[in-house]
């Protein structure tokens, strides 16, 4: 194998254990606080952009995954306008993801962890823990779809 490929490889599961520590990290603020702080959301930004770029400047993404990456970030930031129940930073850690990973996983995630969310709200309201409108913090949530999707797709 060539070693330019080995790199390639060798810097994709690095990254991938990285996000899912920041993942982790984030998931745990997110139960403390329901708040997760602007620089930790920055530094995720820097990384997976930063990512993102050297995975580009091999010829291992395109201008099209980065659409890909960003539009349903932007989707659900828009719903989040308009009155949605999404956080900025929910959305901003799908981005992260989005950057960071393959299309393909970046819609198992997505799906995994709405269906995770609806889940444990179902659990909540059975077990009379909460409401209709009791908020919930949704990246624990994405850190489990992100631990199980990263594999599976």
């Amino acid at each position: 194998m060539h070693a330019a490929v080995v790199a390639v490889i060798r810097m994709e599961i690095k990254m991938r254990s990285i996000l899912l520590i920041y993942l982790g990290i984030c998931a745990l603020i997110d139960i403390k606080t329901r708040k997760i702080p602007a620089y930790f959301m920055l530094a995720g930004v820097a990384g997976a952009v930063t990512y993102f770029a050297v995975m580009a400047c091999t010829h291992q993404r395109n201008a099209v995954e980065l659409l890909m990456a960003v539009l349903p970030a932007a989707a659900l930031y828009s719903l989040s306008l308009a009155g949605g129940c999404l956080g900025k930073g929910d959305i901003i850690v799908f981005l992260i993801i989005g950057l960071c990973l393959p299309r393909k996983e970046n819609l198992g995630i997505y799906c995994f962890s709405f269906l995770f969310a609806a889940i444990g709200s179902a659990i909540l309201l059975i077990c009379k823990k909460g409401t209709g409108k009791t908020r919930i913090p949704f990246i624990p949530y994405i850190f489990a779809a992100s631990c199980i999707g990263m594999y599976i797709f």
